[in-house]
């Protein structure tokens, strides 16, 4: 509610815990587009996970389903907006250690950095993420996945917030209609 969220958004709940922000996301009267969470505990996740199970049954294929429910085209368009995935579809969760992967990242973008400085190919600071495995790819994930949410929330404590804050700085920098929601704990310097 305090981020306006619409069907449009793409929230993302950073320290998901149970998921409860992420299944209020997708629920009415927000419907966003998509939601989802990330967590240090897989035990948690797999909670989120079986919760989702039970709670919501996947569709698909929505045009089978409409036409199953005795819908023509366009009939499950409510309010003016295309609610076509079901809640199941749109929200995820995904376990990341968010300090580790801000750290790598930082890492990765030293290197690039580093390469342009000396002129070598970029191709040389690939390898070197590679040997971390597929950590970095996960990482890449994040990144990419925060780069597209519009809504971001979390609750950490302030330490916390203060070493993501530039991480999320420079991922969000300049977009506009991102909102950054803390609970809890001001994230210093940021509206």
């Amino acid at each position: 509610e305090i981020g306006n969220a619409t069907s449009t958004d793409v929230h993302a709940d950073l320290g998901c815990g149970d998921g409860r922000l992420n299944f209020a996301a997708v629920g009415g009267p927000y419907h966003a587009k998509k939601s989802w969470g990330v967590d240090v505990d897989e035990n948690i996740l797999e909670k989120c996970r079986d919760r989702l199970g039970r709670r919501f049954v996947p569709q698909m294929n929505a045009t089978a389903t409409a036409t199953a429910a005795g819908l023509s085209d366009g009939d499950d368009d409510r309010d003016g907006e295309n609610h076509a995935s079901s809640e199941a579809d749109r929200l995820e969760f995904l376990q990341a250690d968010l300090i580790q992967v801000m750290e790598r990242q930082k890492e990765k973008y030293q290197q690039q950095l580093l390469g342009q400085a000396d002129g070598s190919s970029s191709s040389s600071s690939q390898d070197g993420n590679q040997s971390k495995g597929s950590s970095s790819s996960s990482d890449d994930v994040i990144t990419q996945k925060l780069s597209q949410s519009t809504i971001i929330t979390m609750y950490f404590v302030h330490d916390a917030l203060q070493q993501l804050q530039p991480y999320l700085a420079s991922i969000l920098g300049g977009k506009d209609n991102v909102r950054v929601i803390t609970v809890g704990y001001e994230m210093k310097g940021w509206d």
